[in-house]
């Protein structure tokens, strides 16, 4: 990929985020959004996108075998593939963090399932304005060249 496709994949971020608000989830609402008593919504987080997976869930409720992951942000553990919580320093993504969080990303992204609602607006990679922030469009770049350079057909 060269630069300008990467100057222009970092003013579509940009621009995306500015003219469509995305409706903002703060920790608050997040963390009880896990399914509890088999009610409710579950919701999840991937790199700060909000996705309801409450149709998954057997999978992402109370006692599911992926509950672990329901109501938090899980960048760090889907970079890392591990169920606790890692410590990641998103600053410095290896390209083997950057595959498994390119995974899970296209996953929640493209299951017709499980539908983004919103982004959490804690500051990590959105503000609570909902405004992708410069941690967040680094490593949308970083995908983006990491899924050039892998061969993948889409991110």
């Amino acid at each position: 990929m060269n630069i300008l496709a990467f100057t222009f994949l970092s003013l579509a971020l940009l621009l995306g985020t500015v003219f469509a608000q995305p409706r903002v989830i703060n920790e608050e609402e997040l963390s009880s959004m896990n399914g509890a008593g088999g009610e409710g919504d579950v919701w999840l987080s991937v790199l700060g996108k909000v996705y309801d997976v409450t149709e998954g869930r057997r999978f992402y409720g109370e006692g599911g075998s992926y509950s672990v992951f329901g109501a938090k942000d899980n960048t760090a553990n889907f970079a890392t593939g591990k169920f606790d919580d890692p410590e990641v320093d998103f600053a410095n993504l290896s390209e083997k963090h950057l595959s498994g969080l390119r995974h899970w990303t296209q996953f929640y992204k493209n299951n017709e399932n499980y539908k983004q609602i919103g982004v959490l607006g804690n500051g990590i990679f959105y503000d609570t304005r909902g405004i992708a922030t410069e941690l967040h469009v680094s490593i949308e770049r970083l995908l983006a060249k990491n899924q050039a350079d892998s061969g993948a057909d889409e991110f």
